[in-house]
């Protein structure tokens, strides 16, 4: 063998070293490619569905006194979600006990409420006595893009 034959040899060796390092490296990138493709398509997802649900919630506070009234109590009810929400129920046993002190007034036909849009809210005046529970539990229930009968527990201070 002469020199050319191993300059020949190292060429091949230092060539066929580089395709297994280029072929290992491109191995990798393309494995984290369908890593990162899977998460994309993931959080494609769950935006998807977020877009879809609307989020129903209440602040309850104490409206101040005036001349013509005394203070009294508001739930505010609104939906922080990014879709409409519809036939809005409310369901409490804590407040529907006979002894919780605490009194819905709902007019007729308010509710299920029809419709609520995203950022949107409506009040219901809440008759509350001494002796009251201080955190009662509520739930809403309401129909949206997402899904029929969805649900929401939430506790509220009084």
């Amino acid at each position: 063998m002469n020199t050319f034959d191993w300059i020949g040899f190292a060429g091949l060796l230092v060539a066929l070293a580089g395709w297994l390092y280029t072929w290992y490296v491109d191995r990798k990138v393309k494995t984290q490619e369908i890593a990162l493709n899977d998460l994309q398509i993931k959080k494609y997802k769950e935006e998807e569905a977020e877009s879809k649900k609307a989020i129903i919630e209440a602040n309850v506070y104490r409206t101040p006194p005036t001349r013509s009234r005394v203070s009294g109590w508001r739930m505010k009810i609104y939906n922080k979600g990014k879709s409409t929400a519809k036939n809005i129920r409310i369901e409490s046993e804590d407040i529907e006990k006979i002894d919780s002190h605490i009194k819905l007034y709902i007019p007729d036909e308010l509710l299920p409420y029809p419709l609520l849009h995203p950022q949107t809210s409506f009040e219901i005046v809440m008759i509350v006595n001494s002796g009251h529970d201080r955190m009662p539990k509520i739930k809403f229930i309401w129909d949206d893009d997402y899904g029929r009968n969805q649900e929401r527990e939430q506790i509220l201070s009084l």
